[in-house]
């Protein structure tokens, strides 16, 4: 009979990447600030202004100082990137004509740059979402470099098939890129959210218009700059920070915008789906809130429970952001309530486990 829904009695080792562990990995001190690189936006392999000449600011959560100005991206800036990543998905361009196991090689490449750049990457994660360092440099950037490399080995096997019908005839299918893909990423997982978005569409041979998160930009366009860096086509990846009600809308009523992939809110979500029906049909792809509620019966192993209520992936209790994803457990219920300890602190300390609320306002 099942106990909980934590799975605590029967799969205990699911609790090995705990708070413990990556507070007793040899993790190097942060400096005391990361030097922003990049703030504008990323198109066509270029860096440029917004058309509107429009920045906003990005906050540091642990302070609630300004970090740097950051250009807004609106409709006449993504207009551009998307004319940007239909020019380089047209047949005979450079990316077109790639070898689909030289995209893998360029996954592979980004990946290697990236895991160069932990150490710098892990302080800007940190600065910009406010989540402990440890995590950003133990946890998060290593799962991007796991997730890049694992869509470039998938590059070179999307295989088609043939079909046995009756006649003279030769029937086959075969697997093509959808073309210009925009993405919006939230601001729980900046750097994790990218790769998921960015590993299948480039694998596959599409472009990519992706707006980030107002609240998180910094370290998407600091990876913008590794994907020209690496030897990304021109269009092939354009960058936007920029507003949802601007920006995002811009890109979800787009008529050149083949596929939409979204993860935030519900309610966004739902305006997302009707911009997209409403304008070219567009292909849509929806990860939204959710509930994950604990029941933990009386008898369950409590150690177990803790350390798993404690746990860094995905279906642990509020772990790294803290609380802040739609996986997180948010409901508790079937028995007297278990409060795991967590110690909170400044983010860069390499031994906090709880970090500062990017929208505390939630």
């Amino acid at each position: 009979m099942l106990r909980a829904a934590l799975f605590s009695r029967t799969l205990p080792g699911l609790s090995r990447l705990s708070t413990n562990l990556y507070s007793s990995l040899a993790i190097p001190a942060p400096s005391c600030r990361p030097e922003v690189q990049f703030n504008q936006l990323f198109i066509n392999n270029q860096w440029q202004d917004a058309a509107s000449g429009k920045t906003f600011p990005t906050i540091n959560p642990a302070t609630g100082e300004v970090i740097c100005q950051v250009a807004e991206a609106d409709e006449a800036d993504v207009d551009k990137a998307v004319k940007a990543a239909r020019d380089a998905f047209r047949f005979g361009s450079p990316w077109r004509r790639m070898d689909a196991s030289h995209r893998g090689l360029l996954l592979h490449r980004l990946a290697d740059a990236i895991e160069r750049d932990t150490a710098y990457l892990a302080e800007l994660e940190t600065l910009d979402n406010g989540k402990p360092y440890a995590v950003s440099y133990a946890v998060d950037v290593p799962h991007v470099v796991k997730c890049l490399r694992y869509y470039a080995g998938w590059a070179d096997k999307w295989e088609g098939k043939t079909i046995p019908i009756d006649g003279d005839y030769f029937c086959y299918t075969r697997h093509e890129p959808i073309g210009v893909c925009g993405q919006i990423i939230p601001w729980n997982f900046p750097l994790l959210m990218q790769a998921w978005k960015l590993g299948p569409a480039l694998a596959t041979g599409n472009t990519v218009v992706m707006k980030v998160a107002e609240q998180t930009p910094l370290t998407a366009l600091y990876v913008a700059s590794l994907i020209k860096e690496v030897g990304f086509p021109e269009g092939v990846v354009n960058i936007l920070p920029g507003m949802g009600p601007s920006a995002g809308a811009a890109i979800a009523r787009h008529m050149d915008v083949d596929k939409l992939a979204f993860t935030g809110s519900t309610e966004v979500g739902h305006l997302i789906q009707q911009a997209s029906g409403n304008s070219n049909l567009k292909k849509v792809t929806l990860e939204l809130g959710g509930k994950s509620p604990n029941i933990i019966l009386s008898d369950a192993n409590r150690p177990v429970l803790l350390r798993r209520l404690s746990d860094l992936r995905p279906g642990g209790g509020l772990r790294r952001v803290p609380g802040e994803e739609c996986g997180a457990s948010e409901e508790e219920g079937g028995g007297k309530p278990l409060r795991p300890e967590h110690r909170t602190g400044t983010s860069g300390n390499t031994h906090t486990h709880l970090g500062f609320s990017t929208r505390p306002q939630l």
